[in-house]
């Protein structure tokens, strides 16, 4: 690893020196300065957040400058070269999906403002809890209104993966948002509109994307495919993804998304940038990927905005407000791979970036944002006539989460908070990551500053929607705590959580040290009768919970690619143990009419029925 860390960085596979082009990047960097300023860029952090990175940019129709660094594989040396080495692109393959979907819309096979249950067999989608129509624009949207479901979304082994109609039917999250409020971002729903495409063209849908997209553009290193299997020879092409350390970076696994079309598609970048000059042809031609020019202009208008003034979808391609135009494209992760795809349809310039590190920002959002700029907002507002930033002071979280189980509690470990900085001013704070924003309509603010990743990548604008002076969502999307899930409640609940950890751990202790004695002085077991024995007896069901619990979560901390499957044992277990504790607790009572239990032991059944409670 010392040797990767001191090495030069490696430049390679130069296709074509952006020299040799006049102009300069929508950000207003000359393409005579460009190569210099990626590899400086670049610099920075290969080696640190990622092993490896590949940047292709294009402009008018060709790629201007391509080039891989660092490496593709650390432990063999491997430089990364972004004609041949393969990377995953995660969410990134979203846009193959979009792009299916306006292809049939084209053809008159797919009406996008129909309820998309026409298209489904009779009761397919069985845990709807609103009549209002799903429509294709809401699942492009993500507006579709289900829950985020975290389990049997990747797995780590190609091994015994659903076909994609199974995987639809057996892992069906609740419907939890009505259709077309809130943007909550959905593998399911994409998956879903691909499962509805497969339908209509009758054959599979990563086959379809083969015949039609990829060989046409002439991306022969690409393939849907959720293993390869239908382009083994990828496989030898294929980068190792890794897990930035400390000190060195850890090698992670290959990612399988059983929702294959909203996130399986692996391909080099110099093939991800054909895709996008695809979808950059010149004035007056058509695009190869449709037969009418209008489809084209249609998929990359906007379709669903955040609010009044605010970046939003344009049929699945999201926004970027940039320094002087409008951006379209989509990121994505998988397990230890990371994208960024960025398209500038008005200047026809196209920006890829691909690294093979897990949740990899610095490199792919960083650069993006250097090549395309974002507006930035400097001017101080009459405060006179807008609302009082005050207003919108609080704890948010993110609309994208579990709302059923116990990893539903996850969400609530990255709570988003609100405060106003002055009358027209407020500070927006995650993770530890800040962005200071300005008022520059009603509810509307502006980014003036960021500081993190997140923040520099995000949250350009937001937007408060505001209702009876109640805010009822923050664009992007994230929902005011209220109830029982506001911070003082979580701190008290973690607190109490941690006190009956405690004491059951204490009181089992005492229990087994008790039992060991009572043997070694031959009176048998610490166990008795009575109130006593049943108490503890809920003192070991207490124990088994917590601990059936904490092997539960620190399974899913280790791996949170895990299959349902493999967790089940921890969750139905849960429910036997709770049985029996209901069962144990009346039992206390009707012993508690039936002897005369001392105080102590009386204090000793209360305290034990309290913690578990």
């Amino acid at each position: 690893m010392k040797k990767f860390v001191h090495a030069l960085l490696l430049l390679t596979f130069i296709i074509v020196p952006a020299t040799a082009f006049a102009g300069e990047t929508p950000s207003g960097i000359a393409f005579s300065d460009l190569e210099a300023f990626v590899d400086d860029y670049i610099e920075d952090y290969i080696g640190k957040t990622s092993p490896g990175a590949a940047v292709v940019l294009v402009k008018d129709g060709e790629i201007i400058l391509s080039k891989g660094y660092g490496y593709a594989d650390v432990e063999n040396q491997i430089p990364v070269n972004p004609a041949g080495t393969v990377f995953e692109y995660g969410s990134v393959s979203k846009l193959f999906v979009y792009t299916t979907i306006m292809r049939l819309a084209e053809e008159g096979k797919i009406d996008l403002e129909a309820d998309i249950r026409e298209y489904l067999p009779q009761g397919f989608l069985a845990k709807l809890r609103y009549s209002t129509p799903i429509t294709m624009l809401d699942i492009m949207s993500h507006t579709a209104g289900f829950e985020d479901y975290l389990f049997d979304i990747m797995r780590t082994s190609p091994d015994n993966l659903p076909a994609l109609g199974d995987y639809l039917r057996t892992f069906q999250p609740e419907q939890v948002y009505r259709p077309g409020t809130i943007s909550a971002y959905s593998n399911y729903a994409v998956a879903l509109a691909a499962y509805i495409a497969q339908g209509i063209i009758g054959q599979e849908f990563h086959e379809y994307l083969l015949q039609t997209i990829f060989l046409p553009l002439e991306m022969k290193q690409s393939s849907a495919h959720v293993s390869l299997e239908d382009k083994p020879e990828l496989l030898a092409l294929k980068a190792k993804g890794y897990f930035p350390g400390k000190s060195e970076f850890i090698p992670g696994p290959w990612s399988y998304v059983i929702p294959y079309p909203a996130g399986s598609v692996s391909g080099t970048a110099e093939d991800l940038a054909r895709f996008a000059m695809a979808l950059l042809p010149q004035e007056g031609e058509s695009s190869p990927l449709f037969t009418q020019q209008g489809t084209l202009q249609e998929m990359l208008s906007q379709s669903y905005a955040m609010g009044p003034g605010v970046p939003g979808f344009a049929h699945g391609f999201i926004e970027w407000e940039g320094a002087q135009f409008r951006a379209l494209g989509h990121g994505g992760n998988t397990a230890a791979f990371s994208a960024q795809m960025n398209i500038v349809p008005e200047q026809r310039f196209g920006v890829i970036v691909l690294t093979n590190a897990a949740s990899e920002m610095s490199i792919t959002s960083g650069l993006t944002a250097a090549l395309i700029g974002q507006k930035k907002r400097t001017m101080p507002v009459s405060s006179g006539t807008l609302p009082q930033a005050s207003a919108v002071e609080g704890t948010y979280v993110s609309a994208r989460r579990m709302h059923n189980g116990f990893l539903e509690l996850y969400a609530y470990l990255g709570l988003m908070d609100v405060r106003a900085v002055d009358v027209n001013t407020i500070q927006l704070k995650i993770a530890g990551q800040t962005s200071t924003m300005v008022q520059t309509s009603p509810y509307v603010f502006q980014r003036l500053e960021a500081h993190g990743p997140i923040m520099e990548s995000h949250f350009g604008a937001v937007y408060f929607q505001v209702e009876g002076g109640e805010v009822l969502r923050m664009s992007g999307d994230y929902l005011p705590v209220s109830g029982l899930r506001t911070r003082p409640w979580l701190y008290a609940s973690m607190g109490l959580g941690l006190a009956a950890g405690l004491y059951f751990a204490i009181s089992s202790i005492a229990l087994l040290i008790g039992s060991i004695r009572n043997r070694r002085r031959g009176v048998g077991l610490f166990l008795k009768s009575g109130s006593v024995g049943i108490t503890t007896l809920l003192v070991c069901c207490g124990t088994a919970l917590i601990a059936n619990n904490l092997v539960l979560i620190v399974r899913m901390l280790i791996n949170n690619f895990r299959s349902f499957a493999e967790m089940r044992i921890h969750v139905l277990l849960n429910y036997p143990l709770a049985l029996l504790v209901a069962v144990l607790i009346i039992a206390v009572v009707v012993n508690w009419k039936k002897e005369q239990a001392t105080r102590g032991q009386r204090a000793f059944s209360l305290l034990t029925v309290a913690m578990l409670v």
